[in-house]
């Protein structure tokens, strides 16, 4: 990193030619640059973004077009929050320090959920005045997300407890719905004795079912899911066909053929249904794909 701050015209930035600044950002980045820890560094009133080796990661793919940007621009998925407190420490003069914070990035073409330990210090001028803020993070991510769907799992495992099937649905479904963040949506059936048929026992997260204006749904039972979107697939609560359902994951073009019969017209978002066939109980989730 050392070389590419050498080497950027910052004459182009908002902080200017590297021969007008401040000692006190030259020691900053003096301090920054060889250490073997995460740190970053937003300088000046558009909070310009500079960085060492250890902090790449945390970039991503931003990596390499951010450097000397405003932080509005480096990060503006999570300005709303970023923004408010780096601005406090440059008002307050008093650091910030959080275990665990969240931050929502989109640093690998999707939107991913990640956790960091973050210190933020401020750096003062020649003045006196707060010039920077210094940002030393540890990303936690893993951790957290680990001990969080360790904690679903260890609860769902309470469901062994149960006396009969239906039991164990009613018991699961509670522990499901508190775990939106790791299952945004699912539901539970129970195949009848014959296996053929399967029956909804409960859902979470799942859009109000109502009937099909077109008949048949993609299951065989008649109704179709929808959503504020429109429809977004076919589904059954009660009474699934396996002859046509299957107790294994059918592929994508599956439910994206069958609502196109259905007459929706273009093609939409629609939702491929998994299943998984365990001991008699048929799990079912939903997956968004563009088709």
């Amino acid at each position: 990193m050392g070389e590419r701050i050498r080497a950027l015209d910052w004459a182009s930035t908002p902080l200017g030619p590297a021969a007008s600044w401040p000692q006190s950002l030259r020691s900053a980045i003096s301090i920054l640059l060889p250490s073997k820890a995460q740190i970053c560094m937003f300088w000046g009133p558009d909070f310009v973004k500079l960085y060492n080796d250890a902090y790449i990661p945390v970039l991503g793919n931003k990596h390499g077009s951010v450097l000397g940007r405003p932080g509005r621009d480096v990060w503006p998925e999570i300005w709303d929050v970023l923004g408010p407190l780096l601005k406090g420490v440059i008002d307050t003069g008093e650091a910030f320090h959080a275990s665990d914070h969240p931050f929502y990035l989109f640093r690998h073409g999707f939107a991913e959920e990640t956790y960091f330990d973050v210190s933020y210090d401020p750096v003062r001028d020649e003045t006196g005045r707060v010039g920077g803020v210094f940002c030393i993070v540890t990303e936690t991510t893993g951790r957290v997300l680990s001990e969080r769907r360790l904690r679903t799992l260890r609860d769902l495992a309470r469901v062994k407890e149960s006396r009969s099937a239906e039991e164990a649905c009613r018991l699961a479904l509670p522990v499901l719905a508190a775990s939106a963040q790791d299952v945004p949506f699912a539901s539970l059936y129970l195949l009848d004795g014959d296996g053929k048929v399967a029956h909804c026992c409960g859902s979470v997260g799942v859009p109000s079912l109502t009937r099909s204006p077109t008949g048949t749904g993609a299951f065989g039972s008649g109704m179709m899911l929808r959503s504020r979107a429109g429809i977004v697939g076919s589904a059954g609560c009660d009474g699934v066909s396996l002859a046509r359902f299957g107790s294994v994951a059918r592929c994508r073009s599956f439910a994206a053929s069958d609502a196109k019969r259905a007459g929706t017209g273009t093609p939409y978002t629609s939702s491929t249904a998994c299943t998984k066939r365990c001991s008699g109980t048929m799990i079912g989730s939903m997956v968004n794909d563009s088709v």
